[in-house]
């Protein structure tokens, strides 16, 4: 009886020991994601939805925020062996504002996934009905209006609101921003009247706008949004501007071209399947992919473009 024991709880550790060994395989072929950013936001959202859709890669993820995405990016440059990482304007515009020495040339472009249009949001019960009353208003008398933002100035939030000003030949120094840590401070502040206008994601404002706890009067988008056919563009209101606020995905720095390519069949095959445009729809996002050859040249593309409105 004692040797049956015996062999059995051989048996039973080396099934451990083989079961922990499998794990610790599966971790180590299996492709990090790092999201540089908290759970909760646009990064985390896209970031958590590819998991599923990468059907033929383990996925393993980590949220790294802090520094507008940096913490997360440093991780990446450090730890190249299958990680990989995702982006937006913030990875041009934190080198350009000095705050970080990181650039997307210290990475591989593996593709732009998605655009989330700015919006211009107000109270429910705010007297404006028309961005471009506000900012006409805001320019007669810029102490008269506070416009929120969220996480950090030079972010896309600001610098579209920003850009639709200087179409009425406004100084962007005399515009009131105020910023707010996060989403739902932003929100709060709109409902509390501490703000008199927000420019945020659609995205984060589409559902409170349906649930009629803002409003909704502009959209940065070359034409109205689906399900959203009352929100004008900003287009549409004189205020020539198209302003997308996009995502992407990139890779360390020095991927093989072999890499590369199998990058671009399986985003190809994610932006065109079934389960994508579900997501975008849910999420009210706009499809907006670019391989990673495509993705390299809106880089530096963006790249120039931000250097001229900083």
């Amino acid at each position: 009886m004692k040797k049956m024991l015996a062999v059995l709880l051989c048996v039973s550790l080396l099934h451990g020991c083989r079961g922990a060994a499998d794990e610790k395989m599966v971790q180590e072929k299996a492709v990090h994601l790092v999201i540089p950013a908290d759970r909760g936001g646009g990064w985390d959202l896209m970031g958590r939805s590819l998991q599923p859709m990468l059907r033929k890669d383990e996925v393993r993820i980590s949220n790294m925020p802090g520094g507008n995405g940096e913490t997360g990016w440093k991780y990446v440059k450090s730890h190249p062996d299958r990680t990989i990482t995702l982006n937006s304007s913030l990875i041009i515009t934190n080198r350009i504002l000095g705050k970080s020495e990181i650039t997307f040339e210290d990475f591989t472009p593996l593709g732009i996934l998605v655009s989330d249009w700015e919006a211009i949001a107000v109270p429910v019960n705010s007297p404006y009905t028309e961005a471009k009353k506000l900012l006409r208003d805001l320019k007669r008398n810029p102490e008269s209006l506070k416009i929120g933002v969220e996480q950090s100035f030079g972010n896309d939030d600001q610098i579209a609101f920003v850009q639709a000003a200087k179409e009425l030949k406004m100084n962007p120094a005399s515009i009131r921003f105020r910023l707010h840590q996060s989403n739902e401070q932003l929100v709060q502040s709109l409902e509390k009247k501490d703000v008199d206008a927000a420019s945020l994601s659609f995205s984060e404002a589409a559902a409170l706008h349906q649930k009629g706890k803002l409003k909704i009067l502009a959209v940065s988008s070359d034409r109205r949004l689906e399900g959203f056919e009352n929100v004008p563009t900003w287009k549409e209101q004189g205020i020539s501007i198209v302003f997308p606020h996009w995502r992407g995905i990139m890779g360390p720095e020095g991927m093989s071209e072999e890499e590369i390519q199998e990058w671009d069949k399986k985003l190809k095959t994610l932006s065109e399947s079934k389960e994508w445009a579900a997501f975008l729809k849910e999420n009210h996002l706009t499809g907006f992919y670019k391989n990673s050859t495509e993705a390299s040249a809106f880089l530096a593309e963006q790249q120039l473009f931000y250097e001229t409105v900083l």
